[in-house]
């Protein structure tokens, strides 16, 4: 569905037009399958260790969900951002992410059919928050997540 090249605008807009269109269970999950996709990819960028090993370790893990992530980010990339990821996307919204994630599983998990279209436009506009918000800090520290593989052979050194 979505390619490393696509720019984060046309994903987010594409996101957004399942909701236009009425199918807001595929448009909440999109909006999460964003997420992970950009939480993970950034603690490849800003991890210490080689990008391969990083990338092993992370799809090796159980860790999966907001706990999971804020756990991966604490391992690898908080040291160095001097953030936690619950910082970083802010308490208010991290509560949020936190709905957004409960109501993807129910959605996947069958615990919910269809969604109403508040709850479905809540839940997107909290995950792409947050994946806007993590990939601008990694543009910030220019370690940019979209366009180009994420490669790094030797452990980096410092971040900043």
């Amino acid at each position: 569905m979505f390619l490393i090249c696509d720019k984060v605008s046309e994903r987010h807009k594409k996101i957004r037009s399942f909701l236009k269109k009425g199918d807001y269970s595929i448009a909440v999950i999109l909006a999460a399958v964003d997420f992970e996709w950009t939480v993970r990819r950034a603690i490849r960028a800003l991890g210490k260790q080689p990008s391969g090993i990083l990338k092993e370790e992370i799809n090796k893990s159980k860790e999966r969900g907001c706990a999971g992530y804020k756990n991966l980010w604490k391992k690898h990339v908080c040291d160095d951002v001097e953030k936690s990821l619950v910082k970083i996307i802010g308490r208010r919204n991290w509560d949020r992410l936190i709905a957004a994630f409960s109501h993807r599983n129910d959605l996947v998990h069958g615990y919910e059919g269809s969604p109403n279209p508040v709850q479905a436009t809540n839940s997107v506009d909290s995950l792409i928050m947050a994946s806007e918000i993590i990939n601008k800090l990694t543009e910030s520290l220019k370690f940019p997540i979209y366009g180009k593989p994420i490669r790094r052979k030797k452990e980096r050194v410092k971040l900043k």
